[in-house]
């Protein structure tokens, strides 16, 4: 998913859902799936391009190699955080 900025960045004017962009060193091939709106910086969750962890072998690794990747979960409607808070302090 990319936001509007980087869809036009990448794209111009051209509809990028479907399209595929390379990005990084390593030349990743990545399918577009969606655009996003442009987020002011004041969100906590702001972002320029999500890529999914399933769309990535690397991301799939059971290995904790890189700390620049945000993991966000949903919880249960009503679920008490304090509830799991618990099971992350002891694993």
């Amino acid at each position: 998913m990319l936001t509007e900025k980087m869809a036009k960045k990448y794209f111009g004017d051209e509809n990028p859902l479907e399209k595929l962009l390379v990005i990084g060193n390593d030349k990743k091939t990545f399918k577009v799936t969606g655009v996003a709106a442009n987020l002011s910086v004041q969100f906590a969750f702001y972002f320029n391009v999500l890529i999914s962890g399933a769309s990535d072998n690397d991301l799939k690794q059971n290995v904790w190699l890189n700390n620049g990747i945000v993991t966000y979960f949903t919880l249960r409607e009503k679920y008490q955080c304090q509830n799991g808070r618990s099971n992350f302090e002891n694993w």
